[in-house]
């Protein structure tokens, strides 16, 4: 199912038989540190738990970014008490404003659609793209933290943002 689309990337319910390939991409040491709840390697039947169910137009999934072709070449996800956010593209994918684009639509969406206020949104410190990232999407730098992964051996600093409703509509 269709959750909503960009001007390039649809988003989507994951397919069962995309667990091998998001393995082979996100299970990698370039990816997973990055992410809290994947591992290096990340097994197939790891990532289809991971996939859980489909969109239930709620708060609290995980979802596909697609070319128009239907090609997956990242996920988002958005939920949890503070509800947050976290995304990866296929590192063959980076560097052509994905990212950007796929959860500018995600907040769009969410702020819209499912009753959302704020969203918080966190990143290593050893990931500073992100934080690029969160900016550009109008996320404010609210405080140093240690952040958590099943793919590295201890915790790690972190950078925390916020964003609310209006800062989001203030940057349209």
């Amino acid at each position: 199912m269709t959750i909503f689309q960009t001007e390039r990337l649809k988003v989507r319910d994951f397919r069962l038989e995309e667990a091998s390939d998001l393995a082979q991409w996100a299970g990698t040491q370039e990816v997973a540190p990055m992410m809290a709840s994947l591992t290096v390697p990340w097994s197939v039947d790891a990532v289809k738990t991971w996939m859980g169910a489909g969109f239930q137009n709620a708060l609290g999934f995980r979802a596909a970014i697609c070319l128009p072709d239907d090609q997956m070449i990242g996920f988002l996800g958005i939920g949890g008490v503070p509800v947050s956010c976290a995304y990866a593209i296929n590192p063959v994918h980076q560097g052509r404003g994905y990212t950007v684009e796929a959860m500018s639509g995600l907040l769009a969406f969410c702020f819209e659609n499912l009753n959302l206020q704020e969203v918080v949104a966190d990143h290593f410190v050893d990931n500073p793209v992100s934080g690029v990232i969160l900016t550009r999407l109008g996320f404010e730098f609210s405080h140093t933290g240690t952040g958590e992964s099943l793919a590295r051996s201890a915790p790690a600093p972190s950078l925390n943002y916020l964003l609310t409703k209006e800062m989001f509509e203030a940057t349209e």
